[in-house]
């Protein structure tokens, strides 16, 4: 399903992405293997803008890095790398306990060949439907902190 985003920014975002995305091939068969499916996927035009994965797990505002899981994290990251991007996000039910609505969190990823992916843990209330696409439309298209918007 691929929808435009609000405010006529030029970028579409495909939700259940379709195309085929592997991860790897398996080397003696030339076969592709790990078919990636994110859950959302912002585009500007062609080009992959940002990946989203969405979680129907409850943070906890005492947890270490809020209760996010790693298995989570490495899921995103598997996207990000796929389509070379520097950006993922995780997005989870909101909790009051939290705070408000929004960006949580933020970490930046290296590795040993200096490709650093930025990684935004985003919540979204639930409970007010109607504000969901603004909730996740300022969490995924906002540009890295310290980078012109």
């Amino acid at each position: 399903m691929s929808v435009r985003s609000p405010g006529g920014k030029g970028f579409r975002v495909d939700l259940q992405e379709r195309a085929s995305a592997y991860l790897a091939e398996e080397v003696s068969a030339k076969l592709n293997a790990f078919l990636l499916r994110p859950d959302i996927l912002v585009r500007e035009g062609r080009k992959p803008h940002v990946v989203a994965d969405t979680k129907w797990k409850r943070l906890g505002a005492k947890e270490p890095n809020l209760g996010v899981a790693s298995s989570d994290v490495y899921q995103v990251l598997a996207y990000a790398r796929r389509y070379d991007l520097d950006q993922a996000v995780l997005v989870y039910p909101h909790d009051p306990a939290l705070g408000a609505p929004g960006l949580k969190r933020e970490f930046l990823t290296r590795s040993a060949d200096a490709q650093k992916v930025r990684i935004r843990i985003l919540t979204v209330d639930l409970a007010r439907l109607a504000e969901i696409p603004g909730q996740l439309e300022e969490g995924l298209g906002r540009p890295p902190r310290g980078e012109a918007a």
